[in-house]
């Protein structure tokens, strides 16, 4: 009878989880312990117990109470392999790593997801293996060992088909495999990935999995500068995580909308968004994401010229970042404070922080970044008029960017090379490495690398006095820097502008007009349309 009772409130826990009520899920699953425990330890209560702990430490995930949540895995793989359940030995040690994986211990969650996946083999359960591969394939990605994730999320697709797998389960590699062709940069193969996943759970309206799907689609567009469909999709990801009232997706989504208003220049609409990211991952005690999105913030700040603000929230990520030792997140933070301290002109702080910088992604044999970090020190060399220290950070830079075959990267010397011969008066080589790093920018790709090659282009024009030439270029980085809204690279431009014509100034807010007026016309018709 006792039995009974307890797959009665065990059965009415699953069916509130399922509907996402999780505080009652969690008030019948404490009724059914409670009525376990009062019965006599036989082989059917110690199977009973290890199906309670995985379903309760399921919730436990959800609600971020990580402790609680491996305790109850961890009791229950120790049961379930007194009674050499295979599949609950499975099922508990997937828990485990999912716990680990949250916590940023990657290395760990791959050995439990690995020994999950050796476990099903052992059982020979067949219906497992999608699972087991779904998370060991994210882990493995995430690690980035991207090859052997794409043959483990290969094989799971293939055994999904075959044993009818749990659509959640088919749809999650689906979307693992979205993430891994989006972090090779193969943004089209990524949507068929995720539009798949969104295909397969047609039918599910309340489905995390879905979200996720919608989010990265969003994050995707957002790349493609398709903000619209970029928006549509967040809108759709934040819907389902309101409903279903899931902290987690909705502190990534609100990061991620944060993100593409930065992009469309809305810089008060992205701190609105980070910022509620922020409150959420404060509140759930996420501390890799913490410091991720302080940065983000410290960004946005660097972009409305808030120095002062940019830097307390880069003091913040740092801190962060020491905390975890995690040092690539280290590295990052002190070159973006390199960066505020040049444009405070505060020199010797800036070089202090490039030169962290630098010895921080050396230490990870992070060849790019590294690359990056010289370039920088380049630039700051020449504000410092210390030319031949410049040469040589901005040959150093282009070795690096030679030898990882970054063509685009390599713009970013032409365009420091430009400089140092412009300062030098060298006006002939300035314009080759000016045209240089215009050919190889896409200008069909707007970047503040773009609108910065054309203004530094610009000012070396205004210096040789070939006024008509010098005004088309900082109108390029004038039109660019409004579409991305870099504020203080407007200024400068029009800055330059009046130095040299002040009736262009004249004619461009007339083109701004004109194109607003265009704009509310367009919107009237739009309106009366509908």
């Amino acid at each position: 009878m006792a039995s009974t009772k307890f797959s009665d409130f065990l059965n009415a826990g699953l069916a509130s989880a399922k509907n996402f009520d999780n505080e009652i899920a969690l008030v019948h699953f404490s009724t059914a312990e409670d009525l376990l425990l009062r019965e006599k330890e036989t082989t059917e209560t110690k199977a009973n117990f290890v199906q309670l702990r995985l379903a309760r430490g399921e919730i436990l995930i959800q609600q971020s109470e990580w402790d609680n949540a491996l305790q109850d895995f961890t009791k229950a793989y120790e049961t379930a392999k007194e009674l050499d359940d295979k599949e609950a030995m499975t099922n508990a040690l997937i828990g485990q790593g999912k716990i680990k994986l949250q916590q940023g211990d990657l290395q760990t969650a791959k050995s439990l997801f690995q020994d999950a996946l050796n476990t099903a083999d052992a059982g020979k359960l067949e219906h497992k293996f999608p699972e087991c591969q779904f998370h060991l394939g994210n882990t493995l990605s995430r690690l980035g060992e991207n090859d052997k994730a794409l043959m483990i999320l290969e094989s799971g697709v293939r055994i999904a088909d075959r044993v009818n797998a749990d659509p959640d389960i088919y749809a999650g590699i689906n979307t693992q495999m979205g993430l891994l062709h989006f972090r090779m940069g193969m943004m089209d193969d990524a949507v068929g990935f995720y539009e798949k996943a969104l295909e397969i759970l047609q039918d599910e309206e309340l489905s995390l999995r879905k979200a996720e799907a919608y989010r990265y689609l969003g994050v995707i567009y957002s790349i493609k500068r398709n903000y619209s469909k970029s928006l549509e999709n967040y809108d759709k990801a934040l819907e389902i995580y309101l409903d279903v009232e899931n902290e987690w997706g909705m502190a990534k989504t609100y990061s991620s909308l944060g993100q593409a208003f930065k992009e469309m220049g809305n810089h008060h609409e992205a701190i609105f968004f980070y910022e509620k990211s922020q409150s959420l991952y404060e509140f759930l005690g996420a501390k890799s994401d913490m410091g991720m999105i302080y940065g983000k913030l410290g960004d946005v700040h660097i972009m409305l010229e808030n120095y002062d603000a940019a830097i307390d929230y880069f003091q913040k990520d740092l801190a962060v970042s020491e905390e975890l030792n995690n040092t690539h997140a280290l590295s990052y933070t002190y070159r973006n404070l390199g960066k505020i301290y040049r444009l405070k002109k505060d020199y010797e702080n800036s070089e202090k922080y490039f030169q962290r910088s630098y010895e921080f992604f050396s230490s990870v044999q992070d060849q790019m970044n590294t690359g990056r970090v010289f370039l920088d020190m380049a630039h700051l060399f020449l504000d410092m008029n210390q030319m031949e220290k410049a040469l040589e950070h901005a040959q150093t830079a282009e070795m690096i960017f030679k030898q990882e075959r970054k063509p685009r990267a390599l713009a970013g010397v032409d365009v420091v090379m430009g400089k140092y011969h412009r300062q030098k008066r060298e006006w002939d080589t300035a314009e080759a490495h000016f045209e240089k790093a215009l050919d190889a920018l896409d200008e069909g790709k707007l970047s503040e690398d773009l609108a910065s090659a054309h203004y530094e282009y610009g000012l070396m024009c205004m210096e040789k006095r070939d006024d008509s030439k010098a005004i088309n270029h900082f109108n390029r980085a004038l039109e660019i820097s409004e579409d991305l809204g870099l504020n203080r690279m407007i200024e400068e431009c029009l800055h330059c502008i009046e130095k040299i014509d002040e009736r262009e100034v004249i004619r461009i807010a007339l083109r701004r007009l004109k194109s607003r007026e265009l704009t509310n016309t367009l919107l009237k018709q739009v309106g009366q349309g509908s």
